[in-house]
């Protein structure tokens, strides 16, 4: 790929995402620090942390997060009703952002190219310029950090650890974040850091029902299931071989039984699914299939995946989402930690099947996983020793 095609209308990977955000991002904190220390002696605006105004959310990648800190969420929209709650993300988060139903504004970030991104940058600072607060949900980026200064906010508040001091100075307020924890504690911790308080579990469960409620239809003799076997690209080490589904389908499944299963995911997923469906059905298992990968939007998925009764996934954000539908839950962790992602739920049935290994886990803590694509914290669960 040209850097022109980047530049211009390329799809920017990851890499080159981190990258921008490294050197561009570290040029500017480093420039701009000083000039901030100054202003801020300068101005000396007030920093009470009560809101006065619209509130904002920066979070630009990872939809599943959203799911884990809805409560956080609500909790902001309960305590506010009358200030204008919105998000600042990209095109491929929007979606999850809308089916939360919590947001008055959904800003979006184009950032299929370094020029829509920059663009849409600017656009998005025209509209946010002098908002309230913005509460930056990204733990590491260097970009958002100088996206919410220029924005002028009253207050910025964000996370800080301590290999990443980028923040001290740019944000009126900073929570510590840490990685071995669960990370919708410090979600939370930033609503409450405004006077929101988390309501209990089963409240924001409610608020999402009305938008996905379970329909009253005739009860079928199959128990239905589905499967979210596949993940963003941050560490495809978190999916299982389509042999190691076969293993959790034989183990799992009554043969007594009928069982209607369903497939979920994006439209390239549906290769895989395809892959593990044939690997299964020489089994003979009570079982029919059905391949849901990228035929409807992530709406109406969830609506489908409100009429199941179990799911059995990866970590990914329909883990997160079935989970918030209190579906009966079976779950693989190897390269994240479920103690990390899994708020306790009351009363939720669920089977997590988790087995750390030296290096596990490794997703956010290291660039890349080490052991260069050999999931050994996924084998590890289906290993005999």
């Amino acid at each position: 790929m040209s850097f022109a095609s980047i530049f211009f209308e390329g799809i920017m990977h990851l890499n080159i995402k981190k990258a921008i955000d490294l050197y561009i991002g570290g040029t500017l904190i480093i420039v701009l620090r000083p000039i901030v220390i100054l202003l801020g002696k300068l101005l000396k605006r007030d920093h009470s942390l009560i809101p006065q105004g619209d509130i904002t959310i920066i979070k630009l990648l990872g939809g599943g997060s959203l799911v884990i800190g809805l409560p956080a969420l609500y909790a902001i929209k309960k305590a506010y009703p009358h200030h204008k709650l919105q998000i600042l993300t990209t095109k491929s988060i929007a979606p999850f952002a809308k089916t939360l139903h919590i947001f008055d504004e959904i800003l979006i970030l184009d950032d299929s190219s370094i020029l829509k991104l920059l663009t849409s940058s600017l656009s998005g600072l025209k509209k946010l310029f002098r908002t309230d607060i913005i509460i930056d949900w990204e733990v590491y980026s260097r970009l958002t950090t100088i996206f919410a200064l220029f924005s002028c906010a009253r207050n910025r508040i964000g996370f800080y650890r301590e290999d990443v001091k980028s923040r001290t100075n740019f944000s009126t307020h900073l929570v510590f974040f840490n990685l071995y924890y669960g990370s919708w504690y410090f979600y939370e911790e930033l609503s409450q850091l405004i006077g929101a308080q988390i309501p209990p579990y089963s409240e924001v469960r409610n608020h999402f029902k009305k938008f996905f409620p379970q329909q009253e239809t005739k009860r079928s003799d199959a128990i239905k299931i589905g499967i979210g076997h596949s993940c963003s690209d941050l560490s495809k080490e978190r999916m299982l071989t389509a042999k190691e589904w076969e293993e959790v389908f034989i183990k799992n499944i009554n043969p007594h039984k009928k069982y209607k299963v369903y497939f979920f995911g994006a439209p390239q997923d549906s290769s895989f699914s395809e892959k593990i469906i044939q690997q299964i059905k020489p089994k003979k298992l009570p079982i029919e299939f059905f391949d849901r990968c990228g035929k409807t939007k992530l709406a109406e998925s969830l609506q489908e995946m409100a009429q199941l009764d179990e799911f059995w996934a990866i970590d990914s954000a329909l883990l997160h989402y079935a989970r918030l539908m209190n579906l009966k839950m079976l779950t693989f962790f190897g390269p994240t930690s479920p103690h990390s992602l899994l708020k306790p739920i009351p009363n939720i049935n669920e089977t997590i099947n988790y087995k750390q290994v030296h290096c596990s886990p490794c997703v956010h803590v290291t660039e890349s996983p080490p052991c260069k694509g050999d999931n050994i914290c996924i084998k590890n669960l289906f290993s005999q020793r």
